[in-house]
């Protein structure tokens, strides 16, 4: 593995959202369990899995819109922390929207507000984490090259 990631300059875009995509799913899925207190019972009321797909279906139309993943990952910043929060937020904002719109015409909610603001925070924490551990990666083999080529 130390030799792939010394030949790999760059993660390819598709694998960034690939990433981002599956983060965004499993934010998505221990909101619900923090809801509820994982309590499985409880959730036997509620369409989780259209939840799920709804929060990661708008994430990633506003990753896609916002371009989070077309920055160079082994340089993550604030720059991009700071563009991951926003793509995110305006997921979360059409989420909201998608769901208070079915509560108008069928009183009730597609995903719980309380879902959406855990998602939230699990999916800016969740993929902040994994750029800067990325980065982390590619800085300490980025060092072992180093001193491969001056010994």
């Amino acid at each position: 593995m130390d030799k792939l990631l010394l030949k790999i300059k760059i993660l390819p875009r598709w694998i960034i959202i690939l990433i981002d995509l599956s983060l965004l799913f499993f934010s998505s899925l221990m909101a619900y369990l923090l809801r509820f207190n994982f309590d499985f019972s409880r959730l036997g009321g509620i369409d989780v899995n259209t939840g799920i797909l709804l929060f990661t279906f708008f994430s990633l139309i506003s990753t896609l819109a916002t371009r989070s993943y077309a920055g160079i990952v082994r340089y993550t910043g604030m720059q991009d922390a700071a563009r991951i929060l926003l793509t995110i937020f305006i997921g979360s904002v059409l989420t909201f929207l998608a769901s208070y719109g079915h509560f108008k015409m069928y009183n009730e909610y597609l995903i719980p507000v309380s879902v959406i603001i855990i998602a939230f925070l699990n999916s800016v924490l969740s993929l902040i984490l994994y750029r800067l551990f990325v980065k982390q990666l590619f800085s300490s083999f980025g060092k072992k090259k180093k001193n491969r080529s001056t010994s």
